[in-house]
């Protein structure tokens, strides 16, 4: 997981002695100062609320934080909250929202509902610990009846994911590495000094960061845009690997208005994983030069929830409240599985010695429920099944209890209840298999062998717009990928990935291309794809080779997968997946089921023989089994018939 530390932790790490030797030059007191002014827009939808945030029954109330790492640069901005509501009787409703520590806007909504724009200022005092905190409260009321139940009203509000924050600026002021990175938006062009397999290795290592199974990473010369254009929505990444020098230098670019990065050295990959690191925090005034970047180790056996980048602050429960904790597979060490769910909770008791009830869910499997009744602080165990855990998980837990109130006297009150750090998932050894898309995943953790084809007759960004989304999706957040010069290369105990025509020579794979034609398919025996159909297509999956396990990528001859937010190239379970243009066509596992067959119409083996002639075989057998019985009841028959001999 992304981590970020403060100043202070960083410096305390630094004096620890690590292994991270940084170098740092000063500004020039007579660099010239420009006053380009740029814009930068964070939206809702970026935060993670794909769909927007919703609110019911005449309340509700969240902060949104708006990552700004750096406030310097900072001219202005101004937030656009785009609102849909609607209520079906007359009650009075509103929107109260705040930016940073003070109030800015109430919006009355209208009891008619309709949609609205509300826009407020904000300055750079806004902006503090680096976030911009935006605070947005629902509420309502019905003036002339106190006595009523909220859900009569019928009312709704959302805040549409394109709402956004829009930042001002100034792109001279913008001279750090790590302000840039700090700054600059989510889509990354990637563009390289020149080719070089080594390049490739770079790019999977640069998918993993800034996410390329969701599109966020591109390839080539930036398009051209009108010279006033001030809005910026793609950074720049070039990558320069040189011979001699450093490991990694990281520098900012400035081939246009808006500011970039660029990574030279020996192992640019050392400065990417910089970008994602806690480390990024000490580039330095304008270049920084590091040699290695270390890694914290998890702990073996467990899994802290803490450490899953979620909030833990107790929540104050009247009816009903969820605690959520996303993780990844790869957040789990490799070798390693989730055996049990070790809880640490706690739940206020109301004035009638009432507690809660505690409902655990992982991936919407229900693991458990247990009460919450003794006021302090309980330990409670769940185990968990095999097989829910996939790539992106999600642990959920739910919190309910009793409303206490009513008789139109009390506002029903809430109660703390709270998940505490200590709470974990308990690791135990896996088995040995990898049969899945995203237990793979897992394996890698610990870095991969890439071989390239050199003969695929496709040029370097052709390559990487096929295969730097499967690279995402596959690779945890920061891996390090090892080019090797061939097949032969691969050791047997780093699992790999192999780019070519077809699947390399000696592993066991489900598809060939180099045994002739290749057919694909469905459990009836239908023909799904073929000839140029399947050449258009790309293919991954899951090969053996020299005992262990790795992904095999065939680039299709047609368009590259077009990815999004929306429509990302995720693969989880299966170990086989064809892909085109809108991503995963199908993912199955032909270990488990019979979704997909190959078939190789110019082999001829005992299989292929019993699949083209089935109907007849079945049919010539049961035209056999019809005559033997036939026999047999003409011989029962006929011994019935004869007369009996007598002595």
């Amino acid at each position: 997981m992304k981590t970020e530390l403060s100043v202070l932790a960083l410096a305390a790490l630094l004096c620890a002695g690590t292994n991270l030797n940084a170098q740092t030059s000063e500004v020039p007191a007579d660099a010239p100062a420009r006053t380009d002014a740029i814009t930068r827009s964070i939206s809702v939808s970026d935060l993670g609320f794909s769909d927007g945030l919703e609110f019911q029954q005449l309340a509700g109330e969240t902060t949104l934080y708006f990552p700004v790492p750096y406030a310097a640069p900072v001219m202005g901005g101004t937030i656009r909250i785009k609102v849909e509501h609607g209520a079906t009787s007359d009650v009075e409703r509103y929107l109260l929202l705040s930016a940073g520590n003070r109030f800015t806007k109430t919006q009355a909504l209208a009891p008619e509902g309709g949609k609205l724009a509300i826009e407020i200022p904000v300055t750079q005092e806004d902006i503090r610990n680096g976030f911009l905190q935006v605070g947005l409260k629902y509420s309502g009321a019905y003036s002339d009846r106190v006595c009523v139940d909220e859900r009569s009203s019928g009312d709704y509000l959302v805040i549409e994911p394109d709402s956004a924050l829009t930042l001002t600026l100034d792109a001279a002021a913008m001279r750090s590495p790590a302000t840039v990175a700090g700054l600059m938006p989510r889509d990354v062009r990637l563009r390289f000094a020149e080719e070089s397999p080594a390049n490739i290795a770079a790019a999977f290592n640069a998918a993993t960061v800034f996410n390329a199974e969701a599109g966020h990473l591109h390839f080539g010369d930036p398009a051209e845009r009108p010279q006033d254009a001030t809005d910026w929505t793609t950074a720049d990444i070039v990558i320069s690997a040189s011979e001699f020098g450093g490991a990694s230098e990281i520098g900012v670019l400035r081939e246009t208005s808006f500011p970039g990065l660029i990574i030279s050295g020996t192992d640019p990959q050392v400065g990417l994983d910089q970008l994602s690191s806690i480390w990024m925090g000490i580039a330095g005034p304008e270049t920084a030069q590091t040699n290695q970047v270390g890694t914290i180790a998890g702990d073996p056996d467990a899994l802290g929830l803490a450490t899953l980048d979620a909030g833990m602050s107790a929540q104050f429960v009247a009816s009903n409240s969820t605690f959520e904790f996303p993780f990844r597979v790869s957040d789990i060490p490799a070798g390693r599985r989730i055996a049990s769910l070790d809880l640490i909770a706690a739940s206020a008791l109301d004035p009638e010695g009432r507690g809660a009830t505690l409902t655990a869910y992982l991936n919407d499997a229900i693991l458990g429920s247990r009460p919450l009744n003794s006021g302090d602080l309980e330990r409670i165990a769940f185990d968990v099944p095999d097989g829910l855990v996939s790539r992106d998980n999600v642990l959920r837990i739910l919190v309910q209890r009793q409303p206490t109130g009513g008789s139109c006297t009390y506002k029903v009150q809430g109660y703390p209840a709270q998940i505490l750090p200590g709470s974990k998932f308990d690791l135990v050894a896996d088995r040995d298999t990898t049969d899945d898309f995203f237990v793979l995943s897992q394996q890698f953790s610990d870095g991969a062998d890439l071989v390239v084809d050199t003969n695929l007759g496709m040029t370097q960004d052709d390559i990487l717009r096929w295969s730097a989304g499967i690279a995402g999706s596959v690779l945890p957040d920061g891996s390090r990928v090892s080019l090797k010069g061939s097949i032969a290369a691969l050791d047997g105990t780093t699992p790999f990935i192999v780019i070519s025509k077809s699947s390399p020579a000696g592993a066991d794979s489900e598809i060939t291309l180099d045994e002739g034609a290749v057919e694909i398919r469905d459990s009836a025996g239908n023909l799904l794809f073929n000839g140029q159909d399947l050449d258009r297509l790309g293919i991954v999956q899951i090969v053996d080779l020299n005992g262990a396990k790795g992904l095999w990528i065939r680039p299709g001859s047609g368009p590259a997968p077009m990815l999004s937010d929306r429509n990302p190239l995720v693969l989880d379970r299966g170990n086989l997946a064809l892909i085109d243009e809108s991503g995963v066509v199908v993912a199955t596992s032909t270990k488990r089921s019979d979704l997909l067959t190959v078939v190789y119409p110019d082999r001829t083996n005992v299989m292929q023989i019993l699949a083209k002639y089935r109907p007849w075989i079945v049919g010539g057998f049961w035209a056999v089994l019809t005559l033997l019985m036939l026999g047999v009841f003409q011989r029962l028959y006929r011994s019935r018939r004869s007369p009996k001999q007598t002595d």
